[in-house]
């Protein structure tokens, strides 16, 4: 965050509005609950159905003029917990986060709980393999064609450049900069 921070304080460059900051622009139903972040979807699994939580490691938006505004899903990942993992209850892995999203943004959660007309999740992790291997999983969910919903990076990548610049690949494996 505090690279999109320095990033955004450069001449032209859209306005951080950092998590807490966001509260405003949420509905007022989200504002006034105690998790206002923390959203639950079902995923339905055969004849069963699952409630998962959706709780981003942080939120934010960038903001231009005219109070239009890119919102974000930020998740950190450190390279500890199981990608593929197909167990979604009792275990935290990648896939069941990126189930989460998807579905998420798949009943339009995004905008009935966090007002986004559109919004992206994006992902820090350590490696490019990690990147290879958490496309792949996300191509089993959303399909073989990818999806632009996903965003992929490295810190190294994020060291080299402005997190803004041409530093994410997408669920399709695309390299792209988030105001593109």
């Amino acid at each position: 965050m505090i690279a999109f921070e320095l990033a955004c304080r450069a001449e032209g460059a859209p306005a951080l509005i950092d998590h807490h900051d966001l509260l405003p622009y949420l509905p007022e139903k989200t504002r006034e609950d105690d998790a206002p972040f923390h959203a639950r979807v079902t995923l339905k699994r055969g004849r069963e159905a699952l409630t998962i939580g959706v709780i981003p490691d942080r939120m934010f938006s960038l903001a231009f003029e005219g109070r239009t505004r890119l919102n974000f899903a930020l998740e950190l990942d450190r390279g500890t917990m199981d990608i593929k993992s197909r167990q979604l209850v009792g275990k935290s892995s990648f896939r069941r986060k990126l189930l989460g999203y998807y579905q998420l943004w798949k009943e339009g959660l995004h905008t009935t709980q966090w007002g986004f007309k559109a919004f992206r999740v994006l992902t820090v992790t350590p490696s490019e393999k990690r990147i290879e291997n958490m496309i792949a999983v996300q191509k089993e969910i959303v399909g073989e064609q990818g999806s632009n919903l996903f965003l992929f990076t490295t810190p190294k990548r994020l060291r080299e450049k402005s997190p803004l610049a041409d530093v994410w690949v997408t669920g399709k494996g695309a390299q792209v900069a988030i105001l593109a």
